[in-house]
């Protein structure tokens, strides 16, 4: 879950390597545990998916009316509401927040940032 809130990115559980049966020194006992590595594997990434899912809903749930609004205006909102992607909807958050715009030249933004920070009383 680090990944989300530091890098936001999206976390992925790790799919076990297939031995490979050319392989002279691949035996059952090998064949049996990729068998169990992978059914942990399921397991694992049903339980990330819920508990993303959840996190989803606790950050939505943490959300003002106004900030709601703004970011189901977000173009790409339907996509990544269906994936329940948490690190788009803390990058939207943190675009809002920041009241960073689409469609305004980066520079100009910086800029608005700065003069903010030097202005703040």
């Amino acid at each position: 879950m680090r990944a989300v809130f530091k890098e936001l990115k999206q976390p992925e559980a790790r799919k076990p390597e297939k031995p490979n049966e050319d392989d002279s020194d691949v035996d059952e006992v090998d064949i049996d545990a990729y068998k169990e590595e992978l059914k942990e594997y399921v397991k694992e990434k049903k339980k990330l998916k819920l508990a993303l899912r959840t996190l989803y809903a606790t950050i939505w749930g943490q959300c003002s009316r106004n900030l709601i609004f703004r970011i189901e205006a977000h173009k790409d909102y339907e996509i990544w509401e269906k994936e329940g992607n948490c690190s788009k909807l803390l990058e939207t958050i943190r675009q809002i927040v920041a009241k960073f715009e689409h469609k305004q030249s980066p520079f100009l933004v910086v800029q608005k940032q700065l003069r903010s920070f030097f202005l703040l009383k």
